[in-house]
């Protein structure tokens, strides 16, 4: 069976104080909810009927059971999930608002009572949620949530593993400089290095290559002169790039630890001008089942030297730099 511990951030090196990928935004309808494990903690994702997402602790603090069993239901005019337990309600900031049991004039304030929650950050398709070292923090995340740039619609192809290793040994199965994964199955490329040292970039690096096609696949479907960047970032983001005269493609590789051996893998795929990949599905969904290899350690020993200077930097002041 696998091992579903908890993640232990000061020996196992997970880092807090980061953005991870919580789900995909279309898997999170209006009014409901969903249950994730991340960093050895049950944590509810839900969005609100008018859309807004949020995040909490999955843990009632009356009886432990998991309030992701429960229901939206309004309280006050404010959006709330009710424990299926008991019905104590908890607002989308993790606030108690109601407890059934006070059905008289007792001076008991609901509002001490609260669970965790977590600040959340939605863009290009995609739910990120930002894990403080302190649980009990609500100051505003010092490091700034991800952003996809120029991708604004939701991804167009999306693959959802659970990998049964530590965080870093996910991570290393990103260092690789390489092609994109699909590529590798659709044609043979000429590669053209631009940039043969990995550029540092805020939390990560980057490294960029240029490649021409061989094979009649590729040309149609990216034409003859593509460009190709990879920029990795702490925690475990890594995205691909790929520019041609006929179109944008992107990749984002996502890695959120849930216990100390297991790994929850995203890989999400925009597109843009080019309408020949949208018949592109099944090569896609064959290609995005393998990692690419790790052609060099110099990105993983970056990675590990990132990971310890983030770790001591944050002991130092008690938040992310």
């Amino acid at each position: 069976m696998p091992d579903t511990s908890p993640v232990d951030t000061a020996t196992e090196r997970v880092l807090t104080d980061c953005w991870y990928v919580g789900a995909v935004s279309a898997d999170v309808k209006p009014g409901q909810h969903i249950r994730r494990i991340l960093l050895g903690e049950p944590v509810l994702i839900g969005r609100t009927p008018a859309g807004d997402p949020f995040a909490m602790r999955d843990v009632c603090p009356h009886r432990l059971v998991p309030l992701s069993a429960g229901r939206q239901l309004d309280t006050d005019g404010t959006p709330t999930v009710e424990c299926p337990y008991h019905g104590w309600r908890f607002g989308t900031d993790g606030v108690c608002r109601l407890l059934p049991s006070l059905i008289g004039d007792e001076p008991y304030d609901p509002a001490r009572i609260r669970v965790r929650s977590y600040p959340v950050h939605e863009a290009g398709g995609v739910l990120y949620i930002y894990v403080s070292e302190d649980p009990r923090s609500e100051a505003t995340p010092r490091l700034a949530a991800p952003e996809p740039g120029k991708l604004t619609a939701p991804p167009r192809h999306v693959v959802t593993q659970t990998l049964d290793i530590h965080m870093d040994a996910a991570v290393a199965g990103l260092m690789a400089p390489a092609r994109a994964p699909f590529i590798h199955r659709l044609g043979t490329f000429d590669g053209k290095p631009v940039e043969h040292a990995l550029q540092p970039r805020d939390h990560g690096w980057a490294i960029q290559h240029a490649i021409s096609p061989k094979s009649g696949p590729a040309r149609t479907l990216l034409g003859s002169d593509i460009s190709i960047e990879i920029d990795f970032s702490l925690p475990g983001l890594r995205w691909e790039c790929v520019e041609s005269p006929r179109g944008r493609l992107a990749t984002l590789i996502a890695l959120t630890p849930e216990t100390k051996t297991r790994t929850r893998l995203h890989q999400l795929t925009w597109w843009t001008g080019n309408h020949v990949l949208n018949l592109a599905g099944p090569a896609l969904k064959r290609a995005a089942r393998t990692i690419p290899a790790l052609d060099s350690s110099a990105p993983e020993d970056w990675y590990r030297k990132l990971k310890a200077d983030w770790a001591t930097l944050r002991a130092a002041d008690g938040n992310s730099r």
